[in-house]
């Protein structure tokens, strides 16, 4: 997943100025064209977004097992959960009292996107202001919500996210990433994003006047047309 991201992000330019010379085909053949073009840069640097899918099924196809499994365990109060806990928490079947755990979640999830480098793997979207404060400040939202789950839940949670927070930061080592073939994010500097950005823009006025022109050109050839019926 991580490799995957690196990829995308470190391609990005080119396949967003792929993606808008796409925008700007009029006729079915520039279309095809274009688009065969596209899907051979992203095959070629492995950034098909279909691939992204198989580092997050299994992902969550796991998750999501266990979290079922744990939360039928406490609905059926297995013996060793109403005694398994520890400290404010001894039952595990029921939900917090008092709110710790739950809010244990949102600041483990938190410090994951701040100081784990879960936010690069938010892809070229966290690299945007308002995602990259949904992704801080989302898992705070989120705890009101899920209050009302069993304790072992949280405990599960909590498990996971410290696991997760230290892969990621294993995987902030030069040598780990090397060694399964992570390559390094190229950085943009604000020049540089103010650039694509504005080559972005440039590219849909392009687009845009292109439309526009080809559309008055028809209405143009349709009044012909008509005239001389």
């Amino acid at each position: 997943m991580q490799a995957f991201n690196a990829r995308t992000h470190n391609n990005m330019p080119g396949q967003m100025k792929l993606q808008a010379e796409l925008k700007m085909c009029m006729s079915a053949f520039e279309k095809q064209k274009k688009g065969a073009e596209l899907m051979e840069f992203m095959s070629r640097h492995q950034t098909n977004p279909l691939l992204q899918l198989s580092y997050i099924f299994p992902t969550a196809i796991i998750f999501t097992s266990f979290f079922a499994a744990a939360r039928k365990m406490a609905e059926v109060k297995l013996p060793s959960l109403m005694e398994g806990g520890s400290l404010w928490f001894n039952d595990l079947t029921i939900s917090d009292p008092y709110y710790i755990l739950p809010l244990f979640i949102g600041v483990s999830l938190h410090l994951m996107v701040r100081f784990g480098g879960a936010l690069k793997e938010g892809g070229p979207m966290a690299d945007q202001p308002i995602f990259r404060n949904l992704f801080l400040y989302g898992p705070f939202v989120l705890v009101p919500f899920i209050s009302f789950q069993p304790s072992v839940l949280f405990i599960f949670w909590m498990t996971s996210n410290a696991y997760t927070f230290l892969l990621m930061k294993a995987f902030q080592q030069t040598s780990v990433r090397n060694y399964f073939g992570v390559p390094l994010r190229r950085e943009y500097s604000p020049a540089q994003q103010l650039q694509m950005m504005k080559q972005q823009q440039d590219n849909m006025m392009n687009a845009m006047k292109k439309v526009k022109d080809h559309n008055q050109q028809m209405k143009k050839f349709s009044d012909e047309h008509r005239r001389k019926q």
